[in-house]
């Protein structure tokens, strides 16, 4: 929610630097909408980032050619 958007993008912060000090440019979780606030945090940080978003999921069944 909106009025919710920046307490969450505060509370993902530390990931979202953790992110990209170690110039990881996927992140997973299986809350979606955790993963796109870490996203656009680790873009409201660094606007030449390049990040995907997916669920753990989605990389299992890549992993085994799914």
């Amino acid at each position: 929610m909106e009025e919710n958007f920046e307490v969450a993008l505060k509370v993902g912060k530390p990931v979202a630097q953790q992110a990209l000090k170690n110039q990881n440019r996927l992140v997973l979780s299986e809350c979606p909408l955790a993963a796109t606030h870490i996203r656009q945090g680790m873009k409201k940080l660094d606007k030449n980032a390049v990040v995907e978003n997916a669920h753990p999921i989605e990389i299992l069944a890549q992993a085994y050619g799914l």
